[in-house]
């Protein structure tokens, strides 16, 4: 990213207050400081390894494929301001004794939206919903926290364009060339915010040029709904 001036302060925002996929951040339709140290998990079937945050220029630890993925989608999502994985340990009770537990991530947007997600297979869930039992006293330490906790099944991550589209912008945020990124930034000067993906295409952007816009999504210099496909229908905001 040498020679890119990249604007971080105010994180471009829809119009007269419009949000873009609208509710999808505490994902309802589904490492800093570790608490844990993910290197003693010995487990087959578990997946840990390092990810590079675009929003908080941090190496954050995840310990599941679903928990890298939910990573990848939070982290572009222009609502994002703070993330961490493993953020603090809980005590709670299950009716029967006192316990710990541990959430998965932890994420908050520029709307206020404060939410703890547990990642794990549907089939886990559905054969343990309420955590152990634990589930109430893990809602009510969140809400002590002025957030919510989320249950989310790492299939439904990968449903419909998110996950793709999460990872096609972080590839392309990692790769941004400064000539490239001026010629957008040029090209998004001639039309008003926001603009169908298609109208740029016409204006001059080309597949290369589109690359690099959509690296500029992940460093906040512009915004689209991660939910919806990237064609010529897509609403650019910047």
């Amino acid at each position: 990213m040498s020679g890119v001036a990249i604007e971080r302060t105010v994180p471009p925002v829809p119009p007269s207050g419009r949000r873009l996929d609208a509710g999808a951040f505490l994902f309802s339709d589904l490492a800093a400081d570790l608490v844990r140290d993910p290197s003693r998990r010995t487990s087959s079937q578990s997946c840990t390894g390092e990810f590079m945050s675009l929003t908080t220029s941090r190496r954050l630890v995840f310990e599941s494929a679903g928990e890298r993925d939910l990573l990848m989608i939070l982290d572009v999502d222009y609502r994002t301001v703070e993330l961490t994985t493993q953020p603090e340990r809980f005590r709670v009770h299950n009716g029967r004794r006192w316990t710990t537990y541990v959430p998965d991530v932890f994420a908050a947007s520029l709307h206020g939206e404060r939410c703890f997600f547990q990642v794990k297979p549907g089939a886990r869930f559905a054969a343990d919903p309420t955590l152990k039992g634990r589930i109430d006293a893990i809602e009510e330490e969140s809400a002590l926290r002025g957030a919510v906790h989320r249950l989310c099944p790492r299939e439904g991550l990968r449903v419909g364009h998110r996950l793709r589209n999460a990872r096609w912008i972080h590839a392309a945020a990692t790769a941004i060339d400064p000539i490239e990124a001026r010629l957008v930034h040029s090209i998004l000067r001639g039309f008003n915010s926001p603009c169908r993906l298609g109208e740029l295409r016409q204006g001059g952007l080309d597949t290369r040029l589109r690359n690099c816009l959509l690296g500029l999504v992940g460093h906040r210099e512009a915004a689209i709904a991660l939910a919806a496909p990237i064609d010529d229908e897509l609403e650019v905001f910047w």
